[in-house]
């Protein structure tokens, strides 16, 4: 069996989900359709319209973890074959499937047990290039905080993430020029590009799905995560997200820092 032959495989298996997904997606439209029609018939009998639409608010549950699993799949399967092909980093040995692991051996290629510390261009992990001063703010501009909470809750902490790397010696540009692909990462740090995510939530797939959604649009390669909040709720543990980023590596990621307590650490590669 060649290599593209392989990857023909995984991308026919990509397919086969992304048509489960759809039906998925059609199937929880007609429950929130028939939901919303009890809801309107049945407004004055709240006991009974919680009895008739529990079913429909399990099943509907059910489906959107259903769908998240399935584009998580297609997410690890496209990892592979980046892989396989040789264009994406080494996989690690617990996010290697029995059956792949026979295949990669049939090409006499063997997944490495750990990531590596050094990217595939040689580059390696990114230093700061000035020593630590607490005095020190980021170049370029400042991101302007909206009206919207939540939104602006995530544009102060990525003011914050700036002015916290700045200060640690790392060499940072706000909202640097757009990139040959007319994307916008937050950060241009040390002559990389770099973009912020402030989560709200603590959950550790959906926190490794957010990442791979930016690494999907080509932001940006390298990810800013910044798990200190300012409205007092529960920071996201790092190890909850390393494990979710283990089981389902995000290809063309090539670096995480998280800033926790107003303090930078290197976090990915491991």
């Amino acid at each position: 069996m060649t290599i593209d032959e392989v990857a023909g495989g995984c991308h026919r298996a990509i397919e086969m989900i992304k048509k489960g997904i759809e039906e998925a997606v059609a199937a929880r439209a007609k429950f929130v359709t028939t939901k919303s029609t009890l809801a309107e018939t049945l407004t004055e009998q709240s006991s009974r319209y919680a009895a008739l639409t529990a079913p429909y608010g399990q099943a509907d549950t059910a489906l959107e973890e259903s769908i998240n699993a399935a584009q998580e799949a297609i997410e690890t399967i496209e990892s592979y074959v980046a892989f396989i092909r040789g264009t994406a980093g080494p996989l690690t040995t617990s996010a290697t499937t029995p059956r792949l692991a026979s295949a990669l051996d049939t090409q006499g290629v063997q997944p490495t047990d750990t990531a590596t510390t050094h990217d595939a261009d040689g580059a390696g992990v990114t230093r700061p290039s000035l020593a630590p001063d607490p005095e020190r703010l980021p170049g370029g501009t400042v991101s302007k905080v909206r009206e919207a909470r939540t939104e602006g809750d995530g544009i102060r902490r990525e003011n914050t993430a700036a002015t916290v790397l700045a200060q640690a010696g790392y060499d940072v540009v706000q909202n640097p020029p757009a990139k040959e692909n007319r994307r916008q990462p937050d950060y241009l740090i040390e002559n990389r590009h770099w973009d912020c995510l402030s989560p709200l939530t603590t959950n550790g797939g959906q926190i490794r799905k957010r990442i791979s959604e930016k690494i999907k649009k080509d932001q940006a390669d390298r990810i800013i995560l910044n798990l200190d909040r300012e409205d007092g709720g529960s920071m996201a543990d790092p190890d909850a997200i390393k494990q979710s980023l283990e089981r389902r590596p995000v290809a063309g990621l090539k670096e995480i820092k998280i800033i926790a307590n107003r303090q930078v650490i290197d976090f990915y590669p491991w």
